[in-house]
């Protein structure tokens, strides 16, 4: 059956959101913006507790990222592992390289995948000997042999 035209075949913005007053599209998606924004301010309590000293040295950071910071922070020291090996190898393997062991052992398959990939990057770009490397990385990528899922599949290959 044809059902009749009955002029609402399309919408503009106005039709589906309402009319808002004659503003420009860039103003509406400004307040849009500041209205997430305001969602997403945090506590003072919440912004003290995210703070770090900064007197702290990379390493320092990283341990106490590691172990008392939020995923977030986590997931950002992995991803400067090659910056922490570059720099301070020797501690980065005997201070970080720990902590982040443990903390992939119970962590969930999206930061495991992004230390899949930084591990990736540094045997690529030779950023410690392979025998460093070996015995540092290779008993948390075998402990990872058995995770099924395809992130980690590509990046043994």
């Amino acid at each position: 059956m044809d059902w009749p035209y009955c002029g609402f075949g399309s919408f503009g913005q106005n039709e589906l959101y309402g009319d808002f007053g004659g503003l420009r599209e860039e103003e509406v998606e400004e307040l849009r913006s500041e209205r997430t924004i305001k969602s997403g301010l945090k506590s003072a309590e919440e912004i003290e507790r995210l703070t770090v000293d900064e007197n702290l040295t990379e390493i320092e950071r990283a341990v106490l990222l590691l172990s008392s910071g939020i995923e977030a922070q986590k997931v950002s020291v992995i991803n400067n592992l090659p910056s922490l090996f570059e720099h301070n190898a020797n501690d980065a393997i005997k201070q970080v390289m720990p902590l982040v062991r443990e903390l992939l052992y119970i962590a969930p398959v999206e930061i495991q995948l992004v230390a899949s990939r930084v591990y990736c990057h540094i045997i690529e770009n030779g950023l410690l000997p392979i025998y460093a490397f070996t015995s540092t990385f290779l008993p948390t990528i075998l402990s990872n042999m058995e995770n099924k899922d395809p992130g980690w599949f590509g990046n043994y290959l």
